[in-house]
């Protein structure tokens, strides 16, 4: 057996440890796979994340998604998340002696072997993978901070330009400058149609400061600059009418939804979604909201 296997291992023990140690263990729900939250000390010299994770699913039937980790000095959650790239995620490593929390989703046959749900007191996540935490002082915020409207690909179009591409209901011509002539769009937060984009504003669906109070106040400028343009997520930036928009503002979840109440599940998934794809925290009035926006989604 290779030394990095072996370190991987000793984690494994002190997982198998950790789980006979904490309540709630039953069978499993025959209605889907299982996640949970499974809290370890992990045992074993420094180890990187991705090969832990890659080893859970080999030997346990186990997909790590997030791996969540305390931080006492920032008073923050600090996360790894599986597939993001390099500067999404806040550690890479496993290190010995520490205390990780993970997510994970069983995805082997049959029933899984466990079912936990440790104390909610410091458990990290609640209603699937969102992580509550107290908001950071929006102290020091600048949008300037936060680069935009860059063209990433070198295709001469910026960020706002390919949302506008992207979202249009009847697609506008595009010429050698990127500039758009024709196509018509239909605002998601009030169902105004346009035929001129100068009526539209590319939304941050997650608003730069509330980003900010988050945990992107603790991010490099690359990793702003990548989530303030980001078009990897469909869900996070919406071609919608300006008056909207500055409507919005800056506000959050609890403090704000569409005018248009049909689109109030649409719009709490991809709040959800955009905070989970780049780690950022809800404060509980915000998962509140969160809550009971996601209960309009059955009708």
């Amino acid at each position: 057996m290779s030394a990095h296997r072996r370190l991987i291992v000793a984690g494994a023990v002190a997982l198998v440890v950790a789980l006979a140690l904490l309540p709630g263990v039953s069978r499993a729900q025959d209605d889907g796979p299982v996640s949970k939250w499974i809290q370890l000390l992990w045992d074993a010299e420094s180890v990187d994340a991705e090969a832990v994770a890659a080893y859970y699913a080999r030997e346990s039937d186990l997909r790590i998604t997030t791996i969540a980790q305390w931080d006492n000095e920032d008073q923050r959650w600090l996360l790894w998340r599986a597939g993001a790239p390099a500067f999404v995620n806040d550690f890479t490593r496993l290190e010995r002696g520490a205390i990780y929390w993970f997510r994970a989703t069983y995805i082997g046959p049959g029933p899984p072997v466990f079912d936990i749900s440790p104390g909610a007191e410091s458990e990290p996540g609640v209603d699937g993978e969102i992580v509550i935490a107290e908001e950071h002082s929006r102290e020091g915020y600048d949008r300037g901070l936060f680069r935009h409207w860059i063209d990433a690909n070198g295709d001469g179009c910026d960020t706002r330009r390919e949302v506008l591409i992207r979202d249009a209901v009847e697609a506008p011509a595009v010429d050698a400058d990127c500039n758009l002539s024709g196509g018509r769009w239909v605002s998601l937060y009030d169902g105004r149609a346009f035929t001129d984009p100068g009526g539209l504003d590319i939304d941050h669906v997650v608003p730069l400061a509330e980003a900010w109070e988050s945990g992107a106040w603790a991010w490099s400028a690359e990793r702003r600059q990548a989530f303030a343009n980001d078009l990897d997520n469909s869900f996070a930036l919406l071609a919608v009418s300006a008056s909207s928009n500055r409507s919005k503002g800056a506000r959050d979840l609890a403090e704000w939804l569409p005018p248009d109440a049909s689109v109030h599940c649409l719009y709490a998934t991809s709040w959800r979604d955009t905070k989970v794809a780049w780690g950022l925290t809800f404060d509980q009035a915000e998962a509140d909201a969160l809550a009971r926006a996601l209960a309009t989604c059955d009708g």
